[in-house]
């Protein structure tokens, strides 16, 4: 276990992340010296948070932007990489149950509805809807091979694991009651 102080730490590196990811996704094109304004962070360590980001493809650079007034070195606007993360939800209700695939700005890429062949026998009606959720997947792979997309376990070293080993930190994604994740 981590001293007291050291979760502390940890804890507000995890809170500055998932505001700078929340205001990156609201404001596309947004720039570092704009990011340390709005979260009253040095831009030292913005440089630092956002170069974690980009490190891990959840962010990425979308080029110069024009500088208003004053002189220094151009601007360089941020914004979300789409491609760096995918979400899958699933739905799961006595009436109906779904499968979606939504990547990390949300945007939904595929879904599908599930029909259990026996609702009384849990174990076939999680085994249909895994086999909904791997096969669109599986799909999604196939049509995009440069895709993170990957299913991983514990033991896995992974591009993905280390992006959603970031992101699950407590304020990039929030656990909820459910068990689910969110951002």
């Amino acid at each position: 276990m981590l001293p007291k102080k050291s979760q502390n730490v940890d804890s507000m590196r995890n809170f500055n992340r998932a505001s700078v990811m929340k205001l990156i996704l609201e404001n596309r094109g947004i720039d570092r010296s704009q990011l340390a304004n709005e979260t009253g962070l040095t831009n030292a360590a913005m440089t630092r948070i956002v170069q974690e980001l980009i490190n891990v493809d959840l962010v990425k650079e979308t080029g110069s932007l024009k500088v208003q007034q004053g002189r220094g070195r151009r601007s360089t606007g941020l914004e979300i990489n789409t491609k760096g993360g995918y979400v899958l939800g699933l739905s799961i209700l006595a009436s109906n149950t779904s499968v979606a695939l939504t990547d990390i700005s949300g945007a939904e890429i595929a879904s599908v509805s599930v029909q259990p062949s026996n609702l009384s026998d849990a174990k076939c009606t999680l085994d249909e809807i895994s086999a909904a959720a791997f096969e669109m997947i599986d799909d999604h792979k196939k049509n995009n091979p440069w895709s993170y997309l990957n299913v991983f376990t514990a033991n896995d070293n992974s591009k993905s694991k280390e992006q959603f080993e970031l992101m699950k930190k407590e304020s990039i994604l929030t656990k909820d009651n459910n068990n689910s994740f969110y951002i």
